[in-house]
């Protein structure tokens, strides 16, 4: 542990040395909630599985050595006259929960367990024209002190939700820690160009390996629409006109460890279920872009993650990015 927290030492003092320049900076913030599912009526979100994710990212584009190592390439993040090569660094925070049923006064042990996680996330990623590689490493914490549990209840308060039941019982604090690794590369585009008409298709593959997950992913995403986004851009990249575009795309998972199936990495008497090894989700969306930033809206649909999980999980995600 004390050889993740040199990592991640090292990682924040090269992201400080990259020294961004004041307007270089994106914002990026993503809002994921079953709250948002808008086509069904209120009373029938489901609120339970992955029930509320929050995570607030900040881009930059950097030539410090170590990002100039790890990414390689030229640096081209706005010129007009060559095609977009782009490294740039990131800062996040991510926030997650993850609950059953939050009404039920008596509990099942077929049930997921209570979970929290809040971490803070440095990353680096080679934005292209037509291909990505990222890479990230995220530390936090789970249990009372990822603040899960005083954040459902604020909003569910506040909201006119009904009060969750059951956080007694959540995961255990710990320290935990992944690695992620995640690329794109456009295999097809179809434009018009005196319309801005185009198509973007693109194969997508991640990998995560850490104490809070360990699996791989592989996927294919289209995007279509009037001068849409690449499906893996980054929010610093600049639209001097509007457009607006549609999403679609579908991902096969392997998952090998997650923690908040598999229960707490170091007390082995914690909550924890019957975790599926293969995973399958489906996402369709709609966005409009603009010279002041992106606003999106995306549907995710997932298979059950786990043995007994009353059925497959579908919850939206909202995003903005301005820069």
């Amino acid at each position: 542990m004390c050889k993740t927290w040199r990592l991640a030492a090292i990682g924040a003092v090269c992201a400080a040395a990259s020294a961004p320049v004041r307007g270089q900076i994106a914002t990026r913030i993503d809002l994921d909630n079953d709250s948002f599912n808008f086509w069904q009526a209120p009373k029938r979100r489901a609120d339970r599985e992955y029930s509320q994710g929050t995570r607030i990212n900040l881009l930059w584009p950097t030539a410090h050595p170590v990002a100039r190592r790890l990414l390689g390439g030229p640096q081209h993040c706005d010129a007009p006259a060559v095609e977009r090569d782009c490294r740039l660094m990131s800062f996040g925070l991510v926030q997650a929960i993850f609950t059953p049923t939050l009404d039920l006064r008596v509990r099942s042990l077929d049930e997921r367990p209570f979970a929290g996680w809040l971490g803070l996330e440095l990353g680096a990623q080679r934005d292209k024209d037509r291909s990505l590689r990222a890479y990230s490493l995220t530390l936090g914490v789970t249990g009372p002190a990822s603040l899960a549990e005083p954040a459902q209840k604020w909003v569910h308060r506040n909201f006119g939700f009904r009060p969750p039941v059951g956080w007694e019982r959540q995961l255990p604090t710990e320290v935990a820690f992944v690695a992620a690794y995640r690329g794109a590369r456009e295999f097809g585009r179809f434009e018009h160009a005196s319309t801005g008409l185009r198509v973007h298709v693109a194969p997508v593959w991640a990998a995560r390996l850490g104490t809070v997950a360990t699996d791989a992913t592989l996927g294919l995403q289209v995007t279509a629409g009037l001068r849409p986004p690449r499906p893996w851009q980054a929010p610093n990249h600049r639209a001097d006109r509007w457009g607006a575009f549609v999403r679609a795309g579908a991902a096969q998972s392997a998952v090998l460890h997650n923690l908040f199936l598999d229960g707490s990495t170091f007390d082995r008497q914690s909550l924890r279920v019957a975790r599926n090894v293969w995973l399958s989700e489906f996402e369709v969306g709609a966005g409009l872009r603009s010279p002041f930033g992106l606003l999106e809206w995306r549907l995710h649909s997932r298979s059950k993650e786990y043995q007994f999980q009353p059925k497959a999980h579908a919850y939206s995600t909202v995003s903005f990015a301005v820069r």
